[in-house]
């Protein structure tokens, strides 16, 4: 992997969001979620998650989670994705499944990762 430089890092803006709804994603060949975002002054924003075998929708609600706000939309299946959802790997293996990134304690939706 290459380096970049201060600027280029900070032109992606990750933001800390509340999930307040899950809905399986229809006709997934993998099976995912689609997330409902509440980002406080960012807005509303939804994101296709593929973290199923980790997550159930119950679990999901309430929690908080970090994720890249401004990205282009991107079409995921029949979904419109508006945010791109962090997470680690959880193992060296490249099939596993994702653990998503998660502030320690609660902080204000739309708070900017710094």
């Amino acid at each position: 992997m290459g380096t970049t430089d201060i600027h280029n890092f900070f032109e992606s803006e990750l933001h800390v969001g509340t999930i307040t709804q899950v809905e399986p994603l229809p006709k997934a060949h993998v099976p995912a979620w689609v997330l409902t975002i509440d980002f406080g002054p960012l807005g509303i924003k939804k994101s296709s998650a593929r973290i199923t075998r980790l997550y159930n929708a119950e679990d999901l609600i309430g929690q908080q989670i970090i994720a890249v706000t401004n990205l282009p939309p991107r079409q995921v299946g029949k979904v419109i994705s508006e945010c791109l959802v962090l997470g680690l790997p959880s193992s060296d293996d490249a099939d596993t499944e994702v653990v998503l990134l998660q502030p320690e304690r609660p902080v204000d939706n739309g708070t900017r990762v710094s």
